[in-house]
């Protein structure tokens, strides 16, 4: 990424941590006018409402959790085979699943895939599950 907030792997544009996080997806830093990055015909606007829709996404899922409790475990392993299989997959030293590049979700410890496939209402964006 080419961009003057974009150090180390990291954003550090002090107004976009807040609705972003440290590792925003591509698409957000395509529109950041900071970023030498095509900007894919979409708006600092359109970023923030893809974002406020991921967002109640997550939210929905993380109360399903709490509510329903997690999935069968065949469930969850079957979602992660698909994910694990998946060439959006981003690979983490920390975790043997590692994240999803698709969702936008970032690389923060709820967004882990072992997480997010034991999520009643969690789903996959390429629809796989």
């Amino acid at each position: 990424m080419s961009c003057t907030h974009h150090v180390a792997g990291r954003c550090t544009n002090d107004l976009a941590l807040p609705l972003f996080g440290e590792t925003p997806s591509p698409g957000v830093c395509s529109v950041c006018p900071h970023s030498t990055a095509p900007a894919e015909g979409r708006t600092i606007l359109q970023a923030i409402a893809a974002k406020a829709k991921r967002t109640a996404a997550y939210v929905n899922a993380e109360a399903s959790l709490a509510l329903e409790g997690p999935v069968a475990p065949d469930v969850a392993e079957r979602r992660l085979a698909l994910c694990t299989a998946c060439p959006s997959r981003l690979p983490s030293a920390e975790d043997e699943v590692g994240f999803c590049g698709a969702c936008g979700c970032g690389e923060r410890s709820r967004a882990r895939l072992t997480v997010k496939a034991t999520m009643p209402a969690a789903t996959c964006p390429k629809n796989l599950w």
